[in-house]
């Protein structure tokens, strides 16, 4: 799979028996199918486009579907590990996102153009845990020096203490 691919919808719809409430499945492929952290945005202005993470192709990747159709468009081929937190800003249907490197990208939901917007500070880790501002202009990030060491989490990558620097993104003043 390729970013850009169109796959077949997924939706089902049905009455949940114990509730009486309508239920809309976006998702049904045999993989881990993820929504982004509570508070970031992953809907379009529209409502009608979902931006959700899978690693349906053997990596993190991003996908939307668009949610009357039910399809399912490829949104990213992020290496390694693939694509680390992300949010939508709904009203320029632009998805910020962790591309898998350690930088912070934009992608634009329309043509699926991508861009590098932030990178990591030299002598340090890659950027994690974004969080975007409402309007769009900040992101606030973290990251930590290389030589950084946490011997009770091994592995752990959003580490806590004075280890840590949380940095915030301008994209009106450049990156």
């Amino acid at each position: 799979m390729a970013k850009g691919d169109v796959l077949p919808s997924e939706k089902r719809e049905f009455t949940q028996p114990e509730t009486g409430v309508r239920v809309v499945q976006l998702t049904d492929a045999p993989c881990r199918n993820t929504n982004a952290y509570y508070n970031d945005e992953q809907f379009a202005a529209d409502g009608g486009t979902y931006v959700f993470r899978s690693n349906r192709t053997g990596e993190r990747q991003l996908f939307s579907v668009d949610t009357s159709s039910g399809r399912i468009v490829q949104l990213t081929e992020a290496p390694g590990d693939g694509v680390g937190g992300w949010s939508v800003h709904a009203e320029t249907r632009r998805v910020f996102f962790g591309d898998g490197q350690g930088h912070l990208a934009r992608l634009d939901l329309d043509t699926l153009t991508q861009e590098i917007v932030a990178e990591p500070l030299q002598g340090c880790a890659g950027l994690t845990g974004l969080d975007l501002s409402w309007c769009g202009r900040f992101a606030a990030v973290s990251t930590r020096p290389n030589d950084a060491r946490i011997a009770r989490w091994p592995g752990y990558h959003f580490r806590h203490g004075t280890e840590t620097m949380a940095l915030v993104c301008d994209f009106e003043k450049g990156t």
